[in-house]
């Protein structure tokens, strides 16, 4: 409950959130809760890339590892892709293994995964 209230925050105040984002990104590692997961997921989505490499790396693996994943609550693996994306125009090395990660993630998702993965392939071509 604590996750979709700061995202109400978060909707209405982001300049009240946005200070907290990197200690968001850096407890993503520790959140075994979906909603929560998906909530910070998708404010972090939202908003700049961190500045720190480390910080970068940690939530590149985390999305990755998330988005290859079949039991991730699809709107999990969807911000998690979407994360993705906007770190491949930083580090275009990636873009190779991001798009074999996304064709499989659309032989196993659902139909929101498939669509949102074809316009990914697309832009990322």
């Amino acid at each position: 409950r604590a996750a979709w209230a700061i995202k109400g925050v978060w909707e209405k105040n982001p300049e009240l959130i946005t200070p907290h984002l990197g200690r968001m990104r850096k407890a993503l590692a520790g959140i075994n809760q979906h909603g929560v997961k998906r909530e910070f997921l998708k404010m972090i989505s939202e908003n700049p890339l961190p500045d720190d490499e480390g910080e970068l790396g940690i939530l590149l693996k985390y999305c990755f590892d998330w988005l290859a994943n079949p039991l991730e609550p699809i709107a999990v693996r969807l911000h998690s892709m979407d994360i993705l994306y906007k770190i491949s125009k930083q580090i275009p090395e990636i873009i190779p293994e991001l798009k074999t990660t996304i064709e499989v993630a659309m032989q196993e998702g659902s139909a929101g995964t498939v669509n949102k993965g074809r316009k990914m392939l697309k832009a990322l071509c």
